[in-house]
């Protein structure tokens, strides 16, 4: 009796997993089909429409742009294998530079963007941004109380405590972000 109780349970399962298959199938063919038959109506929007648009993409934009994003921050190591500095995004398409110092737990402006800014300016002949110095190349020495760095292409030492900068040829340091 144990056996055909089992035995039909079975089936009536089976059937009600056969009648939901197809219940699924049908659904599905008869939703897709009706899907296919209606045309899609081409957009041809009119000036006012058109204008809207763009109106609200510049917007959208002008909104993005103040967001500061940073996704790949780049530690770049100094010297002292101890300590890095990072190009911090800020809104409107600034930027800093942050000086971090994990084993004496320093995290600081890397230096005064605006004196060095004035500095490079008077260096170089040419108006530099503060909040938008663009120094790829540039290290510290291992007190951090130099910096050298690459502006309008000539090598410039700069004393953090004076600002005060000198054309330099010594440029040679070791880059410690390579990968093997």
């Amino acid at each position: 009796m144990k056996n055909n109780n089992q035995q039909n349970a079975f089936q009536m399962s089976r059937i009600s997993y056969l009648k939901s298959t197809i219940f699924f199938l049908v659904f599905t063919l008869v939703f897709n089909a009706s899907a296919q038959q209606s045309k899609l109506q081409p957009f041809k929007p009119s000036v006012s429409e058109y204008l809207e648009v763009m109106k609200r993409a510049s917007a959208l934009d002008t909104t993005l742009r103040n967001i500061s994003a940073n996704n790949s921050i780049n530690a770049i190591w100094q010297a002292d294998q101890t300590s890095f500095y990072f190009r911090k995004n800020l809104e409107g398409r600034n930027w800093e530079y942050v000086y971090v110092n994990p084993l004496a737990g320093v995290k600081k402006t890397a230096f005064d963007h605006a004196r060095l800014a004035q500095t490079l300016t008077t260096a170089t002949g040419k108006k530099q941004e503060a909040a938008r110095l663009r120094l790829n190349e540039m290290f510290f020495n291992k007190n951090a109380t130099v910096l050298t760095l690459k502006s309008e292409g000539k090598w410039y030492q700069v004393n953090l405590s004076s600002y005060e900068a000198t054309p330099t040829a010594d440029t040679v340091y070791t880059n410690y972000n390579k990968r093997p």
